[in-house]
């Protein structure tokens, strides 16, 4: 998951001044479809803008932004069930999701939390229903304070703009090193297959080769055996 943060951050949020805050990999509830990425995202401006980002990712593994909702518009969000990675997002309308896990929806519904006490006013705050008490711990240990909410978010943004050119040039030195690597690792899968028929091949040539020794072998005992038959008692 460390690697998809990085991503995330490096190719949809810091161009947008933006910092990841968490993300959950998540489902429509009601859809069951191909898996997305609910991300909590804060503005590196002030004042702070709190945004929940729906995100896919294409067979390309390029992330695009699907939809987007402000934290102030969240009205209600609702656990449904404790034992359950299902939950809802009361916007304008009901968003059904269910996460991996139950541990990765309760990290995701403690980080809303989190951001609603640190960023919403008290009056415009969202209701919290069937969420575990242990998640809505209200004190100074649960607040994201401004200073935190960028320490974990630059964790993902990491590189400055040398560091990537750097990293670039890098990459373009070794790109030739890498596409041989993978074709070396194509051929020799082919080269095993092949060595694996042939392994076969030669097993079941084997295995025929001693079964017709050992048929030899026991003509050759029945011949022994003729001169040692027991002589007619007269």
């Amino acid at each position: 998951m460390a690697a998809t943060r990085h991503s995330l951050q490096l190719e949809l949020f810091r161009p947008n001044d933006e910092r990841l805050v968490d993300v959950v990999n998540v489902v429509a509830a009601t859809k069951r479809k191909k898996m997305s990425l609910l991300c909590a995202v804060v503005s590196t401006d002030k004042p702070v803008r709190v945004t929940i980002y729906q995100v896919k990712s294409s067979d390309k593994d390029l992330y695009k932004k699907k939809h987007n909702w402000a934290l102030r518009d969240l009205r209600l969000v609702d656990g449904r069930n404790p034992d359950s990675a299902e939950f809802d997002l009361h916007f304008d309308k009901v968003y059904k999701w269910q996460a991996r896990s139950v541990q990765e929806r309760n990290d995701f519904l403690r980080c809303l939390y989190r951001l609603c006490v640190h960023y919403a006013p008290q009056q415009e705050r969202p209701h919290f229903e069937n969420v575990p008490r242990s998640l809505l711990e209200d004190d100074d240990r649960t607040l994201v304070p401004e200073k935190a909410v960028a320490e974990e978010a630059d964790d993902y943004q990491a590189l400055t703009a040398q560091e990537e050119a750097n990293l670039e040039s890098l990459m373009a030195k070794y790109e030739y090193a890498i596409h041989n690597a993978e074709a070396f690792t194509e051929k020799l899968a082919r080269e095993l297959a092949t060595l694996d028929a042939s392994n076969v091949h030669t097993i079941m040539e084997s295995e025929r080769r001693v079964q017709g020794l050992m048929e030899m072998t026991q003509a050759a005992l029945d011949e022994v055996g003729c001169f040692y038959l027991p002589s007619k008692v007269g």
